[in-house]
């Protein structure tokens, strides 16, 4: 079709391990580690953001750079955002500018590419060894949350369907969904992470 370029593109890092946390990521940027290995000086701009609900962190954020600029990361707390307490899951993100296609075919290579601080992560090791393991564990952490979302949201009113009304789990989960229900909506995981979760 004759495209070389994208205008953007986004990739990504889940860390399930806390070794590339926000707190990495801030002592990274004081080294120079942000500077991109095609030249030019190290971002100007870092902002780091942590939000508390008491003694509960409810979110955690490191952005480096600008929107406007060729690469822009942002650094996060996946489980804090999506509400998991005791899981760790870290996002290392990166959102590129004018970007060559070639980054489709080999995304890895691309991210480790860019500077220390995504060469730091050896992804070519661990995507060749532990890319069942990471598919399976964000999965299993995004079931997590749409379930404590779903608690938090309905627990009340599915406890009243199956004490007040005195139905069975399966004629409340009817009642909810209707006899013919259709996968799909805002809360609907990818199908295949069903067959990850029982793999």
């Amino acid at each position: 079709m004759g495209v070389t370029h994208l205008k953007r593109c986004d990739l990504f890092f889940d860390d399930f391990d806390g070794n590339f946390d926000c707190e990495y990521a801030i002592k990274a940027y004081k080294d120079e580690a942000f500077k991109r290995f095609k030249g030019g000086c190290n971002p100007k701009k870092i902002k780091i953001e942590k939000d508390y609900d008491g003694d509960q962190v409810t979110g955690e954020i490191v952005r480096i750079g600008s929107r406007q600029s060729l690469t822009y990361w942002r650094i996060y707390n996946k489980a804090a955002e999506q509400g998991l307490k005791g899981q760790v899951w870290y996002r290392s993100e990166v959102e590129l500018k004018d970007v060559s296609i070639d980054v489709l075919t080999s995304p890895a290579e691309c991210f480790a590419g860019l500077c220390v601080f995504s060469q730091s992560m050896n992804l070519s090791d661990k995507y060749s060894t532990d890319l069942l393991f990471k598919a399976k564990k964000t999965a299993m952490l995004t079931l997590e949350a749409k379930t404590e979302w779903l608690r938090k949201m309905c627990g009340r009113a599915i406890y009243d369907l199956v004490e007040d009304w005195g139905l069975s789990a399966e004629e409340t989960l009817i009642a909810l969904v209707g006899n013919d229900p259709k996968h799909g909506g805002k809360l609907s995981a990818p199908s295949y992470y069903s067959e990850l979760i029982r793999f």
